[in-house]
């Protein structure tokens, strides 16, 4: 091989790009294929391509991808498209049943009761407060905690109904959203001074665990709060369809005067209807807990969700909220695919002030109730 006047030959895959031009390529990758910078006549034959790097991380690689082919180069995050998409659905599936728990205490105490529920979330906040409490002070499991949030949080519901509600039941129904924002605020305040505004998380054992099936990637503790959640929401429909009580409770809530005429204990039944949504967002609130980080400002978000299962769902009806929540997890999964997080909540206002404005009777009459 002939060497060019003045050049010195170089080892074998080094530039022959003259130092300064090297600098500037190096300034600008392009000046080169532009024709800015002059460069020496390649002679000889081409050098052999190398082995193809992933590039799927943006960083420089420090070697092969080890799913290289002769053909293309793999890599672990390429997935196939049906699979990606499969693991968004699940996700958003798992994320919806938490979702239709949160938005389900409040569907039912609204449409039975007819209580706009605004506290609604500050008692979900609790729950979660509750979940970190025992795992960091006793070490007991979430699923317990979610166990344990139902009798706790049913008896913590009928306290406040004989002590809030009944005192603003037979007044105008804005009393009675003033009196429960005014219990919203406590609550929060109560818990920035107890535990501060730091955000918190609740870690189990089974937190980093997941489990694979053909390609599709499912978190340990995604399903086991979806299971758990799909369990209460399963539990709350065959209670109001099979019991006595939960009969009672369908029949003051067609017709509380023809209910009050055939000896149904009104008041009794509020409370145990009061106490019973309370228990739901208790137990939401260990689930999301499991999910995400949460601190005392949470709560309004978590309302929002809430609100809008609602208004998509229906009041009291268990079936068509456990499909509006899955609708819900499936907007969140897939606005976290295709934008930053930070844009899922302007989707969600959005989203609700559209449905309140086609709807613009309001949630009281947004469907029939079909409890």
């Amino acid at each position: 091989m002939e060497k060019l006047a003045g050049s010195v030959a170089l080892p074998r895959g080094r530039s022959r790009v003259p130092g300064g031009a090297r600098r500037a390529a190096n300034r600008d990758p392009g000046a080169i294929r532009r024709g800015r910078c002059r460069t020496a006549p390649r002679t000889g034959p081409r050098a052999a391509p190398g082995p193809r790097f992933c590039g799927a991380s943006g960083l420089r690689p420090a070697a092969p991808c080890p799913g290289y082919a002769a053909e293309h180069c793999r890599c672990s995050r390429n997935r196939p498209m049906i699979t990606h998409v499969l693991s968004i659905v699940a996700d958003g599936v798992l994320l919806g049943l938490i979702y239709a728990i949160t938005g389900l205490g409040l569907s039912l105490v609204l449409g039975v009761m007819g209580i706009v529920n605004v506290a609604h979330s500050a008692f979900v906040m609790l729950g979660s407060f509750l979940a970190f409490e025992l795992f960091r002070r006793f070490g007991v499991d979430p699923v317990l905690a979610f166990v344990l949030a139902l009798p706790v949080f049913f008896v913590l519901g009928t306290v406040v109904y004989r002590v809030v509600i009944t005192r603003v039941q037979s007044a105008a129904q804005t009393q009675g959203l003033v009196a429960m924002f005014g219990l919203m605020v406590l609550i929060e305040n109560l818990g920035t001074i107890v535990w501060t505004t730091d955000t918190r998380v609740v870690t189990a054992a089974y937190t980093n665990t997941s489990l694979e099936v053909g390609g599709v990637v499912l978190p340990y503790v995604r399903l086991i709060a979806g299971g758990l959640a799909l369990l209460l929401i399963g539990a709350f429909w065959a209670f109001l369809r099979f019991t006595l009580t939960g009969r009672a409770i369908r029949a003051m809530a067609q017709n509380p005067e023809a209910a009050r005429i055939v000896g149904v204990d009104i008041q009794r039944l509020s409370a145990v209807m009061f106490g019973l949504g309370i228990a739901c967002a208790g137990a939401a609130g260990v689930a999301l807990a499991m999910v995400f980080p949460f601190s005392p400002n949470t709560q309004v978000v978590w309302l929002a969700w809430a609100f809008l299962v609602v208004i998509l769902g229906g009041l009291g009806n268990v079936a068509n909220t456990l499909f509006a929540g899955v609708a819900v997890g499936l907007i969140q999964a897939v606005c976290t695919a295709v934008m930053p997080f930070d844009y899922v909540y302007l989707v969600l206002y959005v989203l609700l002030a559209v449905i309140l404005t086609v709807r613009r009777e309001g949630l009281s009459s947004a469907v029939r109730r079909t409890i």
